[in-house]
């Protein structure tokens, strides 16, 4: 087959191939370092009041309260690194102020606090037969024991799955 009937049997095919690729709009994504996804967050308040009226020998009537507002702020990320098949990137922090004021028999007190919280999830190749996940979480439960004991707890925990 000689040049000139090749072009005359190819030409339209590839004219027409090339006003295809014109007219459509090819984009290229760039590829980004780190992908932000999502963003999420609470505020939370919360107030407690506890009172307990007890009957002592020296003082009948005695009545001791405890009242306590906390408020808390957090917010929490998602995101990915490269691809989301990769790495997915959980992280997330708060803050935790308190208020709390206590009246006894014997006086009266105030006190006021701030903690915070971290948490942080790592998540490589989640899809794959042999995923890695790193994670951290430090928190600040309280739990009210009686009227003057309130039992705030530090929990830190970091591993890998």
């Amino acid at each position: 087959m000689c040049a000139g009937n090749w072009i005359k049997l190819y030409a339209p095919v590839a004219g027409g191939f090339l006003l295809l690729v014109m007219s459509c709009s090819v984009y290229a994504e760039e590829i980004a370092t780190y992908k932000l996804t999502d963003i999420e967050g609470y505020v939370g308040l919360r107030y407690r009041y506890d009172g307990e009226l007890t009957q002592q020998v020296s003082n009948p009537d005695s009545k001791e309260t405890r009242s306590i507002f906390e408020e808390e702020i957090h917010v929490q990320t998602h995101g990915y690194v490269y691809h989301p098949n990769l790495l997915k990137v959980n992280l997330g922090a708060g803050i935790l102020f308190s208020q709390e004021k206590l009246n006894t028999v014997s006086g009266a007190s105030k006190q006021d606090g701030t903690v915070y919280d971290l948490n942080a999830r790592l998540m490589f190749l989640e899809k794959k037969p042999y995923p890695l996940t790193l994670f951290y979480n430090k928190s600040h439960p309280s739990v009210a024991v009686n009227v003057t004991d309130v039992f705030v707890q530090e929990n830190e925990k970091y591993g890998m799955n």
